[in-house]
Order: structure tokens, then sequence, then C-alpha cells
């Protein structure tokens, strides 16, 4: 509620100006128009060293770029050859060998649902025990409210009031939370407009009605409650069981060594519910004139055509580095 007094917002003061030159009155000469830009120096003046740091650096950094233009070019095609030499024989030996996997059972503790879901597993009867999961729900099991304090209030923008030594600050209602076992209490303080009643302190606020002005308002005194919301956590149960899960696992293996291309693969016996997984390694060495080149390889295809295709030994100042089918 208004007082009736009002009064002019004060001004902000000015902030204090630096010492200055006093500002030097202009003259007639300052009339003259005055050149956009600076002259440049003439032919064979002091301009010219720099110009010539320019050039430099323009030259520096074309070479930069083509240095690294050189250096891409090189990482994806790698190194050229200065010489190649065609193979005249390849020699191979290799490894084939062949991993044996067996079924095993193992027992583990998993949720029903997971436990079903596993082709291979099966849920043990009589040991699901009800677990808690980790979904839940918060509930809301209770809803009150507490008187906490009193506090003044201005009606005009809504604000809350507390008093600091002899003067009224704008401050703001709280909230809290806090778990006590399995219940979470969340509290809101809320102001009841309804239990305000006019005080005799006044305080100075913002005319709604002048921008250029304050007005005088009185303030109120109104009781703050405290809103307190508890939740419980609830989380849902599920069936913890002893699941009985079939995997495969390594029992043993078999291999077979050789040389040129035929390759034979061992033939174990698997048992009832295994299978097999297969590996090859094999390493070439290709002969060409007086070079040597080897190499290794882990694939089947690879080897076989490195015995029957025609290859070139890549040389790079004398030295072998390479193979290719292609040589360019």
């Amino acid at each position: 509620m208004k007082t009736g007094r009002v009064r002019k917002k004060e001004k902000a003061a000015p902030p204090p100006q630096s010492e200055q030159e006093p500002t030097k009155p202009k003259t007639a000469a300052s009339s003259v128009a005055q050149p956009s830009a600076l002259p440049q120096p003439a032919s064979g003046q002091a301009g010219r060293p720099a110009n010539g740091k320019i050039v430099l650096a323009v030259l520096g950094g074309l070479f930069g770029c083509f240095v690294l233009v050189m250096i891409l070019i090189t990482a994806l095609g790698g190194r050229k050859a200065d010489e190649w030499v065609p193979v005249t024989r390849a020699d191979g030996q290799w490894t084939a060998t062949v991993k044996i996997l067996g079924p095993q059972a193992t027992r583990q503790e998993r949720w029903e649902a997971d436990c079903r879901a596993e082709a291979q597993a099966t849920v043990q009867p009589g040991t699901c025990v009800l677990k808690d999961t980790e979904r839940y729900d918060d509930r809301v099991v209770d809803d009150y409210e507490e008187y906490a304090y009193n506090i003044y209030y201005e009606e005009t923008y809504q604000k809350v009031y507390e008093a600091q030594g002899t003067e009224f600050v704008v401050t703001s209602l709280g909230s809290d939370d806090w778990w006590e076992e399995n219940l979470h209490y969340v509290l809101e303080e809320e102001l009841d407009t309804g239990s305000c009643q006019y005080t005799e302190y006044t305080t100075w606020v913002d005319d709604p009605d002048d921008t250029a002005q304050e007005m005088e308002v009185y303030l109120s005194e109104c009781e703050v409650w405290d809103h307190v919301v508890v939740y419980e956590r609830v989380y849902e149960q599920a069936n913890w069981c002893a699941c009985d899960l079939i995997t495969l696992v390594e029992v043993g293996q078999d291999a077979e060594q050789g040389s040129g291309p035929s390759v034979r693969w061992p033939d174990p016996a698997v048992p009832a519910g295994g299978r097999t997984e297969r590996a090859f390694q094999a390493t070439v060495t290709f002969l060409g004139d007086d070079y040597t080149y080897t190499t290794t390889t882990d694939d089947l295809a690879t080897y076989q055509d490195y015995l029957t295709g025609q290859y070139y030994i890549g040389l790079d100042e004398g030295k072998p580095f390479r193979v290719s089918k292609n040589p360019n």
C-alpha cells in the first residue's frame, strides 16, 4: 500500500575523469584537407627491405606447402622403388592350426529374464529369490505444512524483505531436501498472503507509473509455512536365480606344417556341441637376380598368390624393401 510520498530517483554520479592534456585550439591550418594515406617511399628508398621480406615469406610458405604435399604423397603411396627386379623363385613355409572348442557348463547367478533370454542357458529350478532391481519409483507417502516464521512483504512487486540494521533488504524464500532411511523429504517455503497485516514500516520502490521517480510503500508482515512432500523410493523386484550356462572353451588344438602352395588342414575330432576355429600363418621368401625379400601373411589366398603369381622386388638405393605384382 502506498503512503502517498514520492521522490525523484537519485542520479548516479558520473565517473571521475582522468587528467588529460587540454585540447589545443584549432588553427586555420587545421581546416586544410589531410592526405588519406601516408606517401609511399620512392623507388630505391627505405621501402625495399620490407618488400623483400614479404617475398621471402611467400616463397617460404610455398616451399612448406610443397614439402607437406610430398610427405602426404609418400605416406599414402608408400616409398617409391628406384628399380624393380622380377622374381624368379618364391619359397613358402606354412603352419595351419585348428583350435577345438567344446561345450562347458558353468553356473552363474543372473536375473531370471536374462537367463531365459540366453539360447544356451537354463534356470536351475528352486533357486530363484525375489531381489530389488535398479529400477524404482518415487511415491508420495505424505504431504503436510508447518508454520516456519514471519517475514515482511511488499505487494506492488510481490517481493519479500528482511530487516538488516535500520534498513529492509529484498530476500527470497528457501528450500531444502534430505533423506531419512528410504524416505526423501522435499521442503519449499511458501508465503501465506492471507495472513498478511500492514505494519508501520515503509520502504522505497520504483514507481510503476513514472520510471523517473520512486514511491514509498508500507510493508506487510506475513506468515511463511514449510510445505513438505515426503517420497518413498520403492524398488521393483525380480527373480534372481542360479543359471546353468553352456559356453564354448578351448579343449585342444591340432597343427600341420609344410611348404609349397598346397596346404593341408588338420581334421581333429570335435566333441558334440563343439566347433573348430582355423588360423593360418606363412612366411614367403622371394628371389630375383642376387636379391631376396621375405614377408609374412596370415591369409591363405594371399600366400598361394605369392607362390603362383609373377611378382617383382622393389629396390630402394640397391636394397629390397617390398614386392608388387604391378611395378611402376
